[in-house]
């Protein structure tokens, strides 16, 4: 999930009987992941660590000074050619999480080069912080963790900050969630939010509704090592089975238009689920279908600055098309996807 800038959460209370809860959704999902190795980070070798740049051992400064005024010590640092990872978990788990990062931010550039968007890794390593556990996260981060939050990408501070997910004991009975799979897929889903904020494919600058940063967050977010060339664009079972859900509990579907302009469905417990499994559907039409892939590349290129002479449904027709028929090509294609495994 990305932080936004009013800092609010995503309140998952008061949901009808029938919807798809987060608790639900990551029970379906966290299957689908099911990779050897990946569990809690496995153990695996320091990363290298050329040396810092100066002002990235200013950040390193800045995050250990953070750590020390809230009372968390046990600091340390390691570093891959593009990320720099810094907390109190064990060596192995930042060495694994870095690992991962890079893997991520290997295929990341790779797909969306071949969908002709112009994004470069950054020259300055992107900061990820490890933390030992939620409480650890809570007082580090001044928030506390949502149910199954494993970390969180806040774009003001362009950081990530994850835990070692261990669920508390009646979680981990029902649920049955492996933590490891759980911190790897909080890790991936975090690290397409910081990769799509620092390769130039997203600007932190412009009025880009959370619909988009999450449907491209979800489109990539049941990437696997082991899977990695299908990582990004998989077909999304559990996102579908989000959509299966509200149409069973009747709730009407969210309109794109609605969906573009308005973030605030995000903090709507009744449709929260929906409005991520439709953010995800928007996203992987306008990247997979040849016909919408210019004009996708041309929108999220052009996209103004908050207080612009057009709002976010103006510009967005005048890139894309209306509205109206921007949601029925979705609806249609969501008929395509169902037919596929993948």
């Amino acid at each position: 999930m990305r932080e936004r800038a009013d800092g609010s959460g995503m309140s998952q209370a008061g949901r009808p009987t029938g919807m798809m809860t987060r608790r639900r959704w990551i029970r379906r999902a966290l299957p689908l992941l099911t990779v050897p190795g990946l569990a809690r980070f496995a153990t695996g070798q320091p990363p290298r660590r050329p040396a810092l740049r100066p002002d990235e051992q200013k950040v390193l400064d800045a995050i250990e000074t953070q750590a020390r005024k809230v009372g968390l010590g046990g600091f340390e640092a390691h570093w891959t050619d593009h990320f720099l990872g810094v907390g109190n978990t064990s060596a192995g788990y930042r060495a694994e999480g870095l690992n991962l990062c890079e893997m991520i931010a290997h295929d990341f550039v790779s797909h969306f080069r071949e969908r002709d968007f112009l994004v470069e890794l950054p020259p300055r390593r992107m900061t990820v912080i490890l933390l030992r556990d939620a409480s650890d996260y809570a007082v580090f981060s001044v928030s506390k963790p949502e149910k199954l939050e494993g970390g969180r990408y806040y774009v003001d501070t362009n950081r990530l900050v994850v835990f070692d997910f261990r669920p508390e004991p009646g979680d981990a009975a029902e649920l049955a969630v492996d933590a490891k799979l759980l911190n790897t897929f909080t890790l991936v889903h975090e690290t397409i939010h910081m990769l799509s904020y620092n390769t130039g494919l997203l600007s932190a600058a412009a009025d880009l509704p959370l619909a988009i940063s999450e449907g491209i967050a979800i489109y990539g977010e049941l990437w696997t090592s082991r899977e990695r060339r299908k990582g990004f664009g998989m077909v999304s079972r559990p996102r579908l089975e989000a959509i299966n859900q509200a149409i069973a509990a009747r709730v009407p579907r969210i309109p794109i238009a609605k969906l573009i302009a308005d973030d605030r469905v995000f903090d709507d417990a009744d449709l929260v689920q929906l409005a991520y499994a439709e953010s995800w559907l928007l996203v992987h039409m306008l990247l997979r279908q040849p016909a919408w892939l210019p004009r996708f590349r041309k929108y999220l290129a052009g996209m103004p600055k908050p207080g612009g002479k057009l709002d976010r449904k103006a510009y967005a027709e005048s890139v894309l098309g209306p509205m109206d028929r921007l949601d029925r090509a979705v609806r249609e294609y969501e008929n395509i996807v169902r037919r596929r495994r993948r």
